[in-house]
């Protein structure tokens, strides 16, 4: 059982290359016949919190919407939505981003 923590992930397209590499590698990991869930940020209304992409179980919590947009996804309560998942993962993988500007 593998949690991939991203901030950017399928079909959030718009967001760039993070959303690709995780939608990518969590499809090759269920292939491989791992169970996968991702947890990442909810950044359009028409993306539902909980879904299922490919063999992929998806989380999406909210956040600050203008944070958002400045491509910082922050979720309070976050910690609390983890915890219980934590307890049944084997492995996290958590992919971050940095922006200089």
């Amino acid at each position: 059982r593998l949690l991939h923590i991203a901030p950017f992930y399928e079909p959030a397209w718009a967001f760039g290359g993070m959303a690709r590499a995780a939608s990518a590698l969590c499809r090759a990991l269920v292939a491989r016949g791992h169970d996968v869930t991702v947890v990442t940020a909810r950044l359009h209304p028409a993306h539902p919190p909980e879904d299922a992409m490919g063999g992929v179980r998806i989380l999406r919590v909210g956040g600050p919407r203008p944070l958002a947009r400045r491509l910082f996804p922050w979720s309070p309560g976050l910690t609390q939505r983890l915890a219980p998942l934590l307890a049944q993962t084997q492995i996290v993988h958590l992919d971050h981003a940095e922006c200089n500007r």
